[in-house]
């Protein structure tokens, strides 16, 4: 004789199904209700802002921020960046030396002996007029150079890049002071840590600049 008919279930793996998939769209809805906040729009804000940006202004502020925390660092990445990606621009104007590997090699040297002298004691502050007038013209050279490159204005980039030098210096000078009271920690390895900043901040500098030129920007 033929044994009892299997009795199959829709209705609870149907049910199961509805279940997951109402779980997903609560996740979902809860995932959206997150980021659409204040903080999340002013990020968003934020990164269109600079999406928006001009390659040269991009540069530039990167730059000047580099020469507010290591003055010779800001000309010695946009030298380095010239050198290996040359442009005609820069090659009719007087900034040309900048595209001279001898010349990128000269100011890494200087940038890495103003890293070493900087945790030196008895070294004057990053703010004193003559010290600030050297971070403002090494981040306005470096600015200039950006905007050259880029066929726009050298006045232009050199303000830019000098008034960007001056916010940094201020900037990296009372973050730095609030750090090393808030932390206990020498300034020492705060003046290490901002080193690493500069460095990699010019790496960054460096790899944008290489991509460019891949997409014909240089």
């Amino acid at each position: 004789m033929p044994g009892p008919p299997r009795i199959s279930k829709p209705n609870a793996c149907r049910s199961s199904t509805k279940k997951g998939s109402h779980l997903a769209a609560f996740f979902y809805a809860r995932l959206v209700a997150a980021t659409s906040g204040f903080p999340f729009k002013v990020l968003s804000f934020i990164l269109l802002t600079i999406n928006s940006m001009s390659k040269q202004l991009q540069q530039t502020l990167a730059l000047g921020a580099i020469a507010g925390m290591r003055s010779m660092s800001a000309p010695a990445t946009i030298s380095h960046v010239l050198s290996n990606h040359k442009s005609k621009a820069i090659g009719r104007s007087p900034l040309r030396f900048l595209q001279s590997p001898t010349t990128a090699k000269v100011l890494k040297g200087i940038a890495v002996s103003e890293m070493a002298a900087d945790k030196l004691p008895g070294m004057p502050n990053r703010t004193a007029p003559p010290v600030l007038l050297g971070r403002i013209l090494a981040g306005g050279l470096a600015g200039a150079a950006a905007y050259k490159a880029q066929k726009d204005s050298v006045v232009k980039g050199a303000l830019i890049g000098g008034a960007v030098a001056v916010a940094a210096s201020y900037g990296a000078l009372y973050l730095r002071k609030a750090l090393g009271s808030s932390t206990g920690l020498p300034d020492k390895v705060w003046a290490i840590a901002e080193d690493s900043l500069v460095l990699k901040s010019a790496l960054a500098v460096a790899h944008d600049a290489r991509r460019s030129t891949n997409n014909k920007l240089y």
